[in-house]
């Protein structure tokens, strides 16, 4: 993970409450899990694009995806704050769904932006989950 956005990372979790102990080194080929009991871990990756958060919707398959797929699109077309496309991503990833935001760089500087970010990202999250549990 490059070192601005460990820095910011490591700022924003402080200021979210995270005790110093918990949280590890970030080198440059991190990934770091925020762990929740309602949703799925949000994933922080950073690689040659930028720093993408995603999250696994694991009770999402081709039969529940044909059933909500109305609830599904009305939530992921909403904006996201500080996402480059404005938007989230729902795709097939190697172990089912998923949906993926590209963090703009104005996150990479800013713990209050990256955690904007990461509570539009987590909203979204826990909307989703509560439509295909």
């Amino acid at each position: 993970m490059s070192s601005d956005i460990a820095k910011t990372l490591r700022e924003t979790l402080l200021d979210l409450g995270v005790r110093p102990e918990q949280i590890g080194y970030f080198d440059r080929h991190s990934s770091i899990a925020l762990n929740f009991k309602m949703i799925s871990p949000i994933m922080l990756t950073a690689d040659h694009h930028g720093v993408w958060m995603w999250s696994e919707l694991k009770n999402l398959n081709s039969a529940t995806l044909n059933i909500h797929a109305e609830k599904l699109l009305l939530l992921l077309q909403h904006a996201l704050p500080s996402v480059v496309t404005g938007q989230p991503v729902l795709g097939k990833g190697l172990r089912g769904y998923e949906v993926k935001a590209l963090l703009d760089d104005a996150c990479m500087g800013s713990a209050k932006t990256l955690q904007v970010a990461l509570d539009g990202f987590f909203n979204l999250m826990t909307s989703l989950h509560s439509i295909v549990e």
